[in-house]
């Protein structure tokens, strides 16, 4: 059963347009606003549409500290003009304990950019880089999401989850840039001289239902493009549905459980989980067979040793 979020209401209201794109397949979730399709995603860098249908992370993965997953997003700037994106993690749901120990990194290329602290429930983080699009243009963006190395065992059995937020902003506007939190938090729209809401240029925003179907190939540009064009994609939750997907549900008995190098327990099913955040106690039963195994050496090796002396001293 999904958990509710409200980040659809806040957006609604929000001085952008809103597009919900699921990362498991959402058929049969409510209509979502698309500014025109302004902004288009694909997983695979060739199949492009306003949503994004089907998963971008592994369901079945657990978060131990020192673990985290990476998923990559085409983006493309689908309007007639250059420009800006940047994008933005919200909190759907964060339990108390996991406040600090979770982060988000993002970055095209090469060089990972700064981790962002994804902070408490209906919270809004910024991620620091940004990156320029021509018209046409398309990047693709790594999002790693993980846990601290010292997260503390407080953070077991918790749950989070969040929202990938992307804000695309024509550059030609002459409009000083404006983060996706600044945004979201009710920024004017300056597409029609709004204030936050959402009415734009006195057009009815088109309605995109997201079906986890994709659009084939590319499609026509948007002849003109909005001031900014404000997408929420459901980031991650504890659901069957999906890591980074949708909103937090149900913990199986039993999650799989994965670490640093991806290797999974075989003793465990493997059932989808995402930020389950389960701190596992993987180094103590770890360190009592080390140590009973040491003993059990010692021990062979002294008894070696006095029945070798015993022997010796038989003969002198």
């Amino acid at each position: 059963m999904k958990r509710p979020t409200n980040i659809s209401q806040r957006l609604g209201g929000a001085s952008a347009v809103l597009v919900l794109a699921g990362t498991v397949t959402l058929a049969g979730a409510p209509g979502a606003w698309a500014a025109g399709d302004y902004l288009q995603f694909s997983l695979d860098g060739k199949s492009y549409g306003p949503t994004i249908s089907g998963r971008v992370f592994s369901e079945s993965m657990t978060y131990i500290p020192g673990a985290g997953q990476t998923a990559t997003v085409w983006v493309r700037n689908n309007s007639g003009d250059p420009a800006r994106l940047s994008s933005a993690a919200v909190m759907g749901h964060s339990d108390p304990e996991l406040i600090g120990y979770l982060g988000l990194t993002a970055w095209s290329g090469v060089s990972p950019a700064g981790r962002v602290e994804l902070g408490a429930t209906d919270s809004c983080m910024d991620l620091p880089e940004a990156w320029n699009l021509d018209s046409g243009e398309e990047t693709a963006l790594t999002f790693l999401v993980d846990m601290s190395f010292d997260a503390p065992n407080a953070t077991q059995n918790r749950d989070a989850e969040f929202d990938l937020l992307f804000y695309l902003e024509s550059t030609e506007a002459g409009l000083a840039p404006r983060a996706a939190c600044e945004v979201l938090d009710g920024g004017t729209d300056n597409s029609g001289g709004g204030t936050g809401s959402g009415a734009g240029n006195g057009q009815p925003p088109s309605v995109g239902r997201v079906d986890g179907r994709d659009a084939e190939g590319v499609s026509q540009q948007a002849s003109a493009p909005a001031a900014g064009s404000l997408v929420a994609v459901p980031g991650s939750g504890t659901t069957p549905g999906g890591l980074m997907a949708v909103p937090a549900g149900a913990i199986s008995q039993n999650p799989a459980v994965w670490g640093p190098q991806g290797t999974e327990s075989p003793d465990r099913e493997t059932a989808p989980r995402i930020l389950d955040a389960r701190v596992q106690s993987t180094v103590e039963p770890v360190i009592r067979s080390l140590s009973g195994t040491l003993l059990i050496a010692m021990s062979v090796a002294f008894t070696a040793a006095v029945v070798l002396r015993v022997w010796s001293r038989r003969y002198v």
